[in-house]
């Protein structure tokens, strides 16, 4: 890999979109941060615009945040988590690292975010508002979470992706919005996916799409309807 980026900066080849991957070589993007490479390839990051770290490992995780501060022209960013099986539960730190990532709008270039990890991310109403953001694609806990993400923590997306990854709905979802008017009016477009695990309800989702009159695009995939006489087509 040394070679390579060699060659890349002899030669000025600056791109601007950098995926990494650990799918087919284990430990890639560690290897690729490495302090030593990092030093080499410093005048790099600054071109890069986009960048997609995938099949991410806890180790990694953990150190994600060192490793998106680098690019600081960052306008599009995904991390997608490994699906390995031998695994532990994300560190605490580690969630909220990513979460800052997310809403505390450190990166005033970033409007693209796509943030898929396994047991999916925990939301609450002490999060910043994120007025950066036009298209996201996340993976969250339950329900609940997505309620919150969608009273006014990213009021200005136009594309929504949402995997709702385990859980049962709380009392939260019987909280009303901040306002009786739905704060993303800019949303064009939102995809909602639920695990097996989750158990959804007919009210829960009637919660959520009462809002969504203003969008052109709806793609409902829910595995697992409480009643089995609720049957989405």
């Amino acid at each position: 890999m040394q070679y390579v980026f060699t060659e890349f900066l002899i030669r000025r080849i600056l791109p601007s979109s950098l995926i990494v991957s650990n799918k087919m070589i284990p430990n890639q993007i560690r290897t690729f941060f490495s302090p030593k490479l990092t030093t080499m390839k410093s005048s790099y990051y600054t071109h890069v615009h986009q960048l997609s770290l995938i099949d991410c490992n806890q180790c990694e995780m953990g150190m994600i945040n060192w490793y998106v501060n680098l690019f600081s022209s960052l306008q599009s960013f995904c991390l997608v988590e490994s699906m390995s099986k031998n695994i532990y539960p994300m560190a605490h730190l580690t969630h909220e690292v990513l979460r800052e990532i997310v809403f505390d709008m450190k990166f005033t270039k970033l409007t693209e975010i796509k943030l898929m990890v396994n047991d999916g991310m925990i939301l609450d109403k002490q999060l910043h508002s994120n007025l950066l953001l036009k298209r996201l694609t996340i993976s969250l806990r339950t329900i609940d979470d997505l309620f919150v993400l969608l009273d006014g923590l990213v009021a200005n997306l136009i594309e929504l992706d949402v995997t709702l990854c385990t859980g049962h709905a709380s009392r939260r979802l019987l909280l009303p919005f901040k306002s009786n008017i739905f704060p993303m009016v800019h949303l064009t477009k939102f995809l909602l996916t639920t695990k097996q695990e989750v158990e959804m309800r007919s009210e829960y989702l009637f919660n959520i799409v009462k809002f969504l009159s203003q969008i052109d695009t709806l793609i409902i995939d829910i595995k697992n309807w409480i009643h089995p006489d609720y049957i989405f087509v």
